[in-house]
């Protein structure tokens, strides 16, 4: 009983996946219709006036969402990370339709109506992002010990320049 609700549920989001990686730059996946019921929306009430100005338009929504790719959850809490978003709903060509919330990023989430979800990102999307000089475009998801040692890089430059500035050397 536990494999059948398993397989019910894992199914239809490695179909929808598997359909999402075979879009991509060249070949752009058909978004049949995009609604937006919130933009300018934070994740954090301190930030709420600075991602005001964070209004994807329909048009920008399906231009993303016709080439976003999948990637894995942590991407849109690391290294993209925004509290500024926007949501609705989006229906492909091909009939799978979900609801949708995108962060000014570049991420997004799709709970398909089917069941499931997938996280997407793509990084030339066009709207305006607040957080646009935050991201740590040098993050890389699949390589632990280079992460640590970029991080370790990272933090020894910023030591040194505090040295420096303190000794005035």
């Amino acid at each position: 009983m536990e494999m059948m609700r398993t397989i019910r549920y894992t199914l239809p989001v490695l179909l929808a996946s598997y359909l999402l990686v075979q879009s991509s730059d060249a070949q752009a996946r058909g978004v049949k219709s995009v609604t937006i019921e919130k933009i300018g929306a934070s994740t954090k009430s301190s930030d709420r006036e600075y991602c005001k100005p964070f209004r994807p338009s329909v048009e920008q929504i399906r231009d993303y969402f016709s080439h976003a790719y999948p990637v894995p959850g942590v991407y849109a809490l690391k290294p993209r990370y925004s509290p500024c978003y926007a949501t609705g709903r989006v229906q492909f060509d091909d009939g799978f339709d979900g609801k949708w919330i995108i962060y000014s990023g570049g991420t997004s989430y799709i709970d398909w109506s089917i069941g499931g979800q997938v996280t997407l990102f793509y990084k030339k999307r066009k709207w305006f992002d607040p957080y646009t000089d935050m991201y740590d475009d040098d993050f890389d998801l699949y390589d632990e010990d280079n992460i640590y040692r970029q991080r370790l890089r990272k933090l020894g430059a910023a030591q040194k320049d505090e040295t420096d500035t303190s000794t005035g050397k």
